[in-house]
């Protein structure tokens, strides 16, 4: 658990500053914390459960970053609308 948490804290570290990656894990609810150790050890324990997590993980940081995508381009939406309202007015 230990090494765990501290390689999570290092892939963490290389997008926030330690500070903030020490944070992130403090922050996280007991629920995460065993979902994450559950994945790490179906993924340890065979090929086919290490190739369904990292397919799995895939996945979601695919469906994360098009929801991103959608809500840059959303904001940047509403930013236009409220500089043309302001024009207006």
């Amino acid at each position: 658990m230990v090494a765990r948490r501290a390689v999570e804290r290092s892939v963490l570290g290389a997008s926030y500053s330690p500070r903030k990656a020490k944070s992130i894990l403090k922050g996280r609810s007991i629920s995460e914390t065993l979902l994450h150790g559950a994945l790490a050890r179906v993924a340890v324990g065979s090929v086919p459960g290490a190739l369904a997590v990292s397919g799995a993980l895939v996945v979601k940081t695919l469906y994360d970053r098009s929801r991103a995508r959608q809500a840059r381009a959303e904001g940047a939406r509403d930013l236009h609308e409220q500089a043309k309202d302001g024009e207006t007015s």
